[in-house]
């Protein structure tokens, strides 16, 4: 916060957003795990608000990945599927919130009995997973 508060240059600014932002969603998901979802969501959120103020599309759709992850655990796979599909036009097109995304959007197409569509959702998962770019050893 304190740093938030400071005077910094707009890429700095924009760069400590998405950080804090990232560490919303670890939290969220600690919450979770910790069986406190209430805690999970106000982690989320504010990941989800971060993600708007540093426009990084990434970021907001992993906020999004989570709660449609949320639905899938929750049996709720109509949501998770709409939820996935919005996120998807937040995320950027070659990034790990694309491809996750579409993992979810199988799953969900998969509890929904729509085998054909959620086959074709994990070929988009592949698809996109094949365009990120990889880690090189040092």
């Amino acid at each position: 916060g304190r740093l938030l508060e400071g005077r910094l240059p707009l890429g700095r600014h924009r760069r400590l957003l998405v950080a804090a932002g990232r560490l919303s969603l670890l939290l969220a998901r600690l919450h979770d795990d910790a069986g406190d979802r209430e805690a999970a969501e106000a982690d989320r959120d504010t990941a989800f608000r971060l993600a708007c103020q540093a426009d990084d599309g990434e970021l907001a759709a992993l906020a999004v990945e989570l709660l449609a992850a949320w639905a899938l655990v929750d049996g709720r796979f109509d949501d998770a599927l709409a939820l996935t599909r919005s996120g998807q036009d937040l995320a950027p097109p070659a990034s790990t919130a694309a491809v996750q995304l579409a993992l979810d959007e199988a799953r969900a197409l998969a509890s929904l009995g729509q085998h054909a569509e959620a086959a074709g959702a994990r070929q988009l998962a592949a698809l996109t997973s094949a365009m990120l770019p990889r880690a090189t050893a040092s």
